[in-house]
């Protein structure tokens, strides 16, 4: 949804989610690691080839300004992946697709909350949630293992459609 076509309380809320997203669990996680190790580890995916995972990661996160986050990496993992961006829609439709995928944590269930108050977001929540169920599972995708390997062929052996 192009930001011209929302309202001020629909512009407002998207702007306090990404607000509470950087200044409230990424300060907090940045705060209380040794960013030292996340700083040296962006820059070995950076090193990979062009078309890898962790390349791709490193990219994505130059691209919007971002470091790797202490526990959240798998999380950058899956931005790749599955080809969402790093806005609050983006972020909120991922939530839906990986509950539908079998991810029932805390975290998930938190961030998908925030789509309660954007109804206009509802009917592609749904969609992506029913995309989840028909994935086979990611859940054992981390960067570790998958940093190296060709975010193509990953798709491609797991059936991901990216549009």
């Amino acid at each position: 949804m192009s930001n011209a076509s929302l309202n001020v309380f629909q512009t407002s809320y998207r702007r306090a989610i990404e607000l509470s997203k950087v200044a409230g669990i990424v300060w907090l996680l940045q705060a209380t690691h040794d960013m030292r190790k996340y700083q040296a580890k962006k820059e070995r995916l950076r090193a990979l080839p062009t078309g890898t995972i962790g390349r791709s990661i490193a990219g994505l996160l130059d691209e919007n300004q971002l470091d790797l986050i202490p526990r959240f990496e798998s999380h950058d993992l899956k931005h790749v992946l599955l080809g969402y961006g790093m806005t609050p829609e983006d972020e909120i439709r991922m939530q839906a697709f990986l509950l539908g995928n079998g991810n029932h944590s805390l975290a998930c269930l938190l961030f998908l909350s925030f789509g309660l108050l954007m109804p206009e977001i509802w009917p592609a929540l749904r969609a992506e949630f029913r995309k989840g169920r028909n994935t086979a599972s990611i859940s054992h995708l981390t960067l570790e293992n998958a940093a190296h390997r060709s975010v193509w062929e990953l798709r491609l052996e797991l059936d991901i459609q990216v549009v």
